[in-house]
């Protein structure tokens, strides 16, 4: 998939050179993931307001199992898989 995203330009950049390696594990995505809903739900339940469209980004971290500011800090919950390779 190498479709690109800015034609017409000097700056050339497509979608194959955007890489990200996932820093989260299971139990952080389903905290996310339930703390985003439970976020989220606040538009329609409860106080009504629009804060509660701030749990679209835990949802959203926790759909992509990758979050930027683990990345800055060094964090990396997601479990290393040791080497099956037989030889």
């Amino acid at each position: 998939m190498t479709r690109m995203l800015f034609r017409g330009s000097r700056f050339t950049m497509s979608i194959s050179n955007i890489a990200y390696a996932k820093n989260m594990g299971t139990l952080d995505r389903a905290i996310r993931t339930i703390l985003g809903l439970g976020l989220l739900s606040l538009v329609f339940i409860g106080p009504k307001t629009l804060w509660g469209i701030t749990g679209v980004v835990p949802i959203a971290t926790a759909i992509i199992g990758y979050c930027p500011p683990y990345k800055w800090l060094g964090i990396n919950t997601r479990r290393r898989r040791k080497n099956t390779a037989r030889k």
